[in-house]
């Protein structure tokens, strides 16, 4: 019964793309995903194709509108030579209505994708066939972003150097650097250091740390928490650039200039180790002040009470509370791992 449910059933639009952005995460795919065909051949008695197609890859894997596009796929037969190699592509994942004849050199075969226009995404899957058994490659897809040719304005001017952004209320557009993706929404960075930082609610995106943005929205006080929402257009420029260094701080000056902005504590002395209890957050003081450590979806840190902390992420704000948001394993240094000062 499953097995014909799994025929029956193929994997949709939402499901593919779902299989994407996790991998975009995870660098790990779901194979049933990818190739329904798999349960049968693994509990269902097919025989394998003789066909064997992977290593896909693009070229350039970050295009803009009207670059070409190359694709690259490794494709062997256990019958001996490839017949054929078919490069299907189109604008839906159900309607890829276009094609090409791949070329080859040895194993190695590639074709060219031609130009598209911004702000569109493009589907792609190869075929091939030995004169005996055929396969197909998983589905991909690539976006051509939009060209932005608006007016910026600096997230310095939006946080406005007050506690309420002199914007509020306003529609603007921004750029900066990814430097965390939480799910839900995600902190940018322009510059270093104070007044410098803003955190973007956009549930369902998906931009790497590191990412450079161009992004319009509506600029809110949430709460006390500048941030910018109801995002109408989203540019990626680049990806994989240097994240801005973090303001080194102490506990008790964790305040307004610093909202979204990278710091870092150091010498922290864990003084509440139960986040079970307290919204999976803990608490640490270097003598000036508390500040709250939040462990987050990406990392639950478990601190020791007593123990003594070097520790980076953005300052986030909310329920009137100011919190580092941990988001990699090396966010958090214990005093093993700290380097002990010279001494003279």
């Amino acid at each position: 019964t499953l097995l014909e449910w799994n025929m029956q059933d193929p994997p949709d639009e939402f499901e593919m793309n779902r299989n994407n952005v996790i991998y975009s995460y995870q660098r790990n795919r779901n194979p049933f995903v990818d190739d329904p065909n798999f349960a049968n051949l693994i509990w269902g008695g097919a025989a394998a194709s003789t066909v064997m197609i992977g290593n896909i890859s693009q070229d350039p894997v970050f295009p803009v509108a009207g670059d070409p596009v190359n694709i690259q796929t490794t494709i062997t037969s256990t019958m001996g030579s490839i017949t054929e190699a078919i490069l299907f592509y189109g604008l839906s994942w159900n309607n890829l209505d276009q094609q090409v004849i791949m070329d080859n050199n040895g194993d190695i075969f590639s074709a060219e994708i031609p130009g598209y226009g911004e702000d569109q995404t493009v589907h792609f899957l190869v075929q091939a066939s030995d004169g005996s058994g055929a396969a197909s490659s998983p589905q991909y897809n690539y976006y051509v972003p939009k060209v932005f040719n608006g007016t910026l304005t600096s997230i310095y001017d939006i946080q406005g150097q007050s506690i309420s952004s002199p914007l509020a209320g306003q529609t603007v557009s921004t750029s900066g650097v990814v430097t965390r993706n939480f799910g839900g929404g995600y902190f940018i960075q322009d510059g270093y250091g104070d007044w410098n930082g803003l955190y973007i609610y956009d549930p369902g995106r998906n931009p790497n740390t590191g990412d450079s943005l161009v992004l319009t929205g509506l600029i809110e006080e949430y709460y006390g928490l500048t941030e910018m929402k109801n995002i109408s257009d989203f540019y990626f420029i680049s990806a994989d650039h240097d994240l801005p260094d973090p303001k080194h701080i102490a506990t008790g000056e964790a305040g307004e200039a610093l909202e979204g902005v990278l710091i870092n504590v150091s010498n922290a002395t864990c003084t509440d180790a139960n986040y079970q209890a307290n919204y999976f957050m803990w608490t640490v003081n270097d003598g000036s002040g508390n500040l709250l450590i939040h462990n987050t979806p990406l990392l639950e840190y478990e601190p020791e009470e007593g123990q003594s902390y070097d520790i980076t992420g953005p300052l986030n704000y909310d329920f009137d509370e100011w919190k580092i948001e941990i988001r990699f394993v090396d966010d958090v240094k214990d005093g093993s791992d700290l380097i002990p000062p010279e001494v003279d």
